[in-house]
């Protein structure tokens, strides 16, 4: 019997997936105690851009490595450095674009 294809991620889920990878960057560097739920929950920290948060360049390189390495996709150059996407819903938005719309 053949595998079922994996079916692309909800929508929810790679809202949590990133506000989880975004608050655990965060308490990393000291910057905030936000929970992923809060940053999900207010949208003025939805919206925020990460260096808004207390997060660095290098910082959200490495969510969006972390973020590669769980979702088996290469995030565009164009994607990482463009600011008006830099911020949890930018990248919510993005992902659920792309990567939830993707045929199984």
């Amino acid at each position: 019997m053949a595998d079922l294809p994996t079916p692309p991620p909800r929508p929810a889920d790679l809202e949590r997936l990133v506000a989880t990878a975004i608050a655990e960057k965060l308490a990393e560097s000291g910057s905030s105690a936000d929970s992923s739920e809060a940053l999900l929950a207010d949208q003025s920290l939805r919206h925020r851009d990460f260096t808004g948060l207390g997060l660095n360049s290098l910082d959200w390189m490495d969510v969006a490595t972390r973020l590669e390495d769980e979702l088996g996709i290469e995030l565009p150059d164009e994607f990482l450095l463009d600011a008006g996407r830099r911020s949890l819903a930018g990248w919510i938005d993005y992902l659920v674009r792309t990567v939830a719309a993707e045929p199984p």
